[in-house]
């Protein structure tokens, strides 16, 4: 499996947390990885990134807010949001290099978000980027 796939799924976590409400995040994460995954070596990567994301959401999404201008965490489209968090996760916490989360970012947007989803990401991040 490759990490574009395994990234594919850490987006479709990330993406089901905002529907979940108070449901435990381990228990949909477990749920997920034994519905979705058969392979043994993948899953580790999966759960540590998606645990390390869930981890820093409470620094993540400032970031997002403040590069997001004139748009607040609840009116973002819920894919670009996802996208969001986990590439700005990416960018800030993991040694993944800048270019490739922000392309995976714009790759993800194209195959499961609007049409404007992609250039609204890729904007998002180069503004991100141009700072750090």
């Amino acid at each position: 499996m490759s990490r574009h796939t395994d990234r594919i799924h850490v987006f479709e976590l990330t993406f089901q947390t905002d529907f979940q409400g108070e449901k435990d995040m381990k228990a949909l994460l477990q749920e997920y990885l034994d519905e979705n995954l058969k392979e043994k070596d993948n899953r580790k990567y999966i759960e540590e990134e998606f645990s390390g994301l869930l981890d820093k959401l409470p620094e993540i999404d400032p970031v997002i807010e403040k590069y997001a201008e004139n748009w607040t965490l609840e009116r973002l489209d819920k894919v670009a949001l996802a996208v969001l968090r986990l590439s700005l996760y990416e960018i800030l916490y993991t040694d993944i290099p800048n270019k490739v989360a922000a392309n995976e970012a714009v790759e993800i947007c194209k195959e499961y978000g609007e049409e404007k989803t992609p250039a609204f990401v890729n904007g998002i991040l180069g503004k991100v980027l141009n700072r750090i």
